[in-house]
């Protein structure tokens, strides 16, 4: 849900190769709850401004995206603690 309302505010901010790569992922991943891909496939469906060669691309690549790395990459560092 989270990676979905990020897709979101990424297509807002005029992102759309992050929004349809974040779109993507939750549309196609193995752990996503069937509730959430309509979501998704509704903001990949929004993104008119990509060809769809392009918007191809980024959900090939999108299969390959770890989610761990993108949890890592939205969620700020914790402090180690001393």
């Amino acid at each position: 849900i989270a990676l979905c309302g990020l897709a979101g505010l990424s297509a807002a901010a005029g992102e759309a190769d992050r929004a349809a790569e974040l779109a993507a992922l939750v549309a196609h991943h193995k752990l996503s709850w069937n509730e959430t891909r309509p979501q998704a496939e509704a903001i990949l469906n929004r993104l008119a401004g990509l060809t769809p060669e392009h918007l191809a691309a980024i959900q090939a690549r999108s299969q390959e995206i770890d989610l761990l790395e993108v949890g890592q990459e939205i969620l700020p560092a914790t402090p180690e603690s001393d």
